[in-house]
């Protein structure tokens, strides 16, 4: 079965159009189903990966997101991506009292995740504008 993968120009336009509807979408199974139906009027071989979506509504379309999280049992060093939005993670620091540089975690500088030395990873996405 052969497919096309849309620009991202389309895919903002359809994701425009779904937020004037929708102010809010409380899952992104929901959002992800919202944007493949718009497709399929426009072109049934067209096809989007939920993290493709994630990724363009985040960095292109501006939409905001909310986020509820699971805590594992993990170190968070193993991220080198954003598990959110794909970009680079940035390493935070802090000092201590006697000046030593101590590592407590990571941060997304474009959608603002973050995680503590232990692992936090997205559980549920909120979407809105």
């Amino acid at each position: 079965m052969k497919y096309t993968i849309p620009d991202e120009k389309l895919i903002e336009n359809i994701i425009e159009k779904i937020f004037i509807e929708n102010p809010e979408i409380n899952s992104q199974k929901r959002l992800i189903d919202l944007i493949r139906k718009e497709l399929a009027l426009k072109d049934k071989n067209l096809r989007i990966s939920v993290r493709r979506l994630r990724k363009i509504a985040i960095n292109d379309a501006k939409v905001k997101i909310n986020i509820q999280y699971k805590e594992l049992n993990k170190n968070s060093d193993i991220l080198k991506k954003c598990p959110v939005c794909g970009n680079d993670l940035k390493a935070i620091y802090n000092y201590t009292l006697d000046g030593e540089k101590v590592y407590v975690g990571k941060k997304c500088e474009v959608c603002l995740y973050w995680t503590g030395i232990k692992l936090r990873l997205p559980k549920r996405y909120t979407f809105y504008r």
